[in-house]
């Protein structure tokens, strides 16, 4: 039988608002509108629930969309599927 427990604290959380004990894999919480990040090579867009959420946590808005982006001086731009160096991915935009 199990028994249930109060006063445990939820594993990984700090307690302090919008803050976790663990690294976040993409950037939410530090974008600025306008900006944005991409993520090459994924071939659906499972980063929208995901952003959803964020967006939710942290009172943003964010939009992905499947796009196509190449490397330009170390910066990822927006291209076409038939331009040098294109690589297909999700690019999630803050809108507010």
């Amino acid at each position: 039988m199990y028994e249930a427990q109060t006063g445990v604290p939820v594993a990984g959380i700090d307690y302090a608002p919008g803050r976790r004990t663990r690294k976040r894999k993409y950037p939410f919480d530090t974008m600025e509108r306008g900006s944005m990040f991409f993520v090459p090579h994924k071939d659906k867009n499972s980063l929208a629930s995901y952003a959803w959420t964020m967006g939710q946590e942290l009172e943003r808005k964010f939009s992905t969309r499947m796009t196509w982006m190449r490397l330009e001086d170390e910066k990822w731009v927006l291209c076409v599927a038939e331009d040098e160096g294109a690589v297909r991915g999700i690019g999630v935009w803050r809108t507010e």
